[in-house]
């Protein structure tokens, strides 16, 4: 069993990051950094948008081949979206893993990171097949979240490197 715990939010203020209210989570995204196995981590709190530039985010669970829902994770000035380590993020109930990893792969950042709030800050949108995220069983869930890890690399603030993330937003999900 691995657990998030919450440190004293002074740690995260400097960065103007918000913690989530995680006091337990067990599961593959809750990780340690590799070496790290049984201690405890703080879990930070980041916005994101289930089909950006849709007003009710509504997704069908109707198998139609290879049927993608895009999320952005919105970068704030204290949230950089280029800390996230893109290939422990996971998505919906299912924890389905992006389709497009554009860790590394620059030649495919530009339809990837991309302004989807109008803020000026920078987003990263990653896509997810709809079966993997979503079984028709979740017919009746509203909000769908996404979990991660932020990179532990040079330049990266050492409050928030390496540490998992989390972010929801509402889902209608139908049937058709």
């Amino acid at each position: 069993m691995r657990r998030l715990i919450l440190m004293p939010f002074a740690v995260y203020a400097l960065f103007g990051c918000e913690l989530t209210d995680v006091t337990s989570v067990e599961g593959d995204l809750a990780t340690n950094p590799p070496g790290e196995s049984g201690t405890d981590q703080v879990a930070l709190s980041v916005d994101i948008d289930i089909k950006p530039a849709s007003v009710n985010n509504v997704v069908s669970l109707q198998p139609r081949g290879l049927s993608m829902v895009p999320v952005a994770i919105l970068g704030t000035e204290s949230f950089d979206v280029l800390w996230v380590d893109v290939s422990t993020v996971a998505f919906g109930p299912g924890e389905a893993e992006p389709v497009h990893d554009v860790a590394n792969t620059c030649a495919s950042c530009g339809h990837h990171l991309q302004d989807v709030d109008g803020d000026g800050v920078i987003d990263l949108v990653l896509h997810f097949r709809v079966q993997e995220a979503f079984d028709p069983s979740d017919a009746a869930i509203t909000e769908a979240c996404l979990d991660g890890l932020t990179l532990d690399d040079e330049g990266i603030p050492e409050e928030v490197a390496g540490v998992p993330f989390s972010g929801c937003d509402a889902v209608r999900l139908v049937s058709m």
